[in-house]
């Protein structure tokens, strides 16, 4: 009986399975729906060249990494913290006139071999590998200047010439905007600054009776800041 059922069950599917398995031989198999979505991954070119990087040699600022010393350069950084000061608190910094020679000296008095050295370019290139020489020279030159070096830049700071451009580089907390308005005098006949914007409000520029030029156009402060100084208003339309 049961023998009977399975071979009148088997019939179908197999009948069934003749029908279709030309249909599928006939048809090529592709991986469209896969392959013609997906873009082939591009691998980006490393910025720091493998070979320029030592397994036991620390990367510092003067080490040859290819194009990453163009962002890691001391120079760049200084230049950004002078132009992008007011992004974040930083205290201005203005060297005193005998800085090099002071923290020369200083750098001599931490690091007695360095008096051995012939020429101010020697010591300059001198490296600091030990850090509790660089702690207790950064730390002297902190109580001399009144001037820490901040931590994002210390791995920057690994020989005497580093230490001493930092001490003897400027820091300005002011926008070069800022810069521009305070030396108004000094400026060419053709270059005017407003420090403040101008703002247009029909209750205080009544010369015109408060009709302005765009009479359909609303004067918006979004900042939380700004609306305290100045006032917006929103300007009355015609329909249609």
């Amino acid at each position: 009986m049961y023998h009977g059922m399975v071979a009148g069950l088997a019939k179908p599917v197999l009948s069934y399975a003749a029908e279709i398995t030309p249909l599928l031989t006939s048809v090529q198999v592709r991986h469209w729906r896969y392959n013609r979505y997906k873009k082939p991954y591009k691998f980006l070119k490393p910025v720091v060249p493998l070979e320029n990087l030592s397994r036991d040699e620390p990367v510092t600022s003067s080490s040859n990494l290819g194009d990453m010393d163009k962002v890691r350069k001391f120079e760049w950084t200084a230049k950004s913290m002078n132009a992008r000061g007011f992004l974040r608190f930083q205290k201005e910094y203005k060297p005193p006139v005998d800085a090099r020679e002071r923290m020369l000296q200083l750098s001599k008095d931490v690091i007695p071999r360095l008096t051995k050295l012939e020429t101010e370019k020697a010591v300059l290139k001198y490296k600091i590998t030990d850090a509790k020489t660089k702690f207790d020279l950064l730390s002297r030159a902190f109580v001399q200047f009144d001037h820490g070096v901040p931590n994002s830049m210390l791995y920057m700071m690994d020989s005497v010439g580093d230490i001493v451009h930092f001490y003897t580089t400027e820091i300005k907390t002011q926008t070069p905007f800022d810069l521009l308005t305070r030396q108004a005098e000094d400026l060419p006949p053709n270059l005017h600054i407003l420090p403040k914007p101008i703002r247009f409000h029909p209750e205080t520029d009544t010369q015109f009776g408060g009709m302005t030029a765009f009479p359909k156009s609303s004067t918006i402060v979004t900042g939380l800041r700004s609306k305290k100084k100045y006032r917006g208003y929103e300007a009355k339309k015609t329909w249609p």
